[in-house]
């Protein structure tokens, strides 16, 4: 038998009008092969952000024989690493294949119509773009980038899940004083209680 591995890292990061966060990644593909067996290739993600959590991927495909290549496919993680995202905002993920060949599906339970939420053409190209206020709040979706070798017909494949935020609720918002007051004279005292 034989093996190989490819170790590579890369670091991005992102700003907002509140609040800037810098992450880094690095993604390792190892390749086994038996004269007598299976080959398969397995990509493990590593991800992590200034906060200092950590997350992982990893996708494993497997052929029956061993002459036969396997496609590397790797999706690159979202600059958080809980991958929590906003639906009033375009969803972007970026995936990478050895073969230059790409197919973007939506995975259960959760479904997407990627024909309908997506950008024509991106369900195809190695950038999928989800459009805004398509995703539901509050919900999980799992979404797969796989690609098909056209010399052997093999699939690699890679998954991400992506947690699109709710809003703000259950709670007050009390102002004090609430009535009166002087414009330019007078302090008020905003807070907030019992929000999740």
């Amino acid at each position: 038998s034989s093996s190989s591995s490819i170790v590579s890292s890369s670091s991005s990061s992102s700003s907002s009008h509140a609040s800037s966060s810098t992450s880094s990644s690095a993604f390792v593909s190892t390749t086994t092969a038996s004269s007598s067996g299976p080959s398969s290739v397995s990509t493990s993600i590593i991800s992590s952000s200034s906060s200092g959590a950590v997350t992982s991927a990893s996708s494993t495909s497997s052929s029956t024989s061993s002459s036969t290549t396997i496609p590397t496919v790797i999706i690159q993680p979202l600059s958080r690493a809980d991958n929590i995202v906003v639906a009033s905002h375009n969803l972007v993920l970026y995936g990478y294949s050895s073969v230059d060949n790409y197919k973007w599906t939506s995975v259960p339970p959760s479904l997407l119509d990627l024909d309908r939420v997506a950008y024509p053409g991106s369900t195809s190209s190695p950038m999928l773009i989800i459009m805004a206020n398509t995703l539901v709040e509050g919900t999980s979706y799992t979404l797969a980038l796989s690609s098909t070798s056209s010399s052997s017909g093999e699939v690699g494949q890679a998954t991400i899940v992506v947690h699109v935020a709710a809003r703000p609720s259950g709670g007050v918002v009390s102002v004090s004083p609430l009535v009166g007051g002087i414009a330019l004279g007078t302090w008020y005292n905003i807070s907030t209680l019992g929000w999740t």
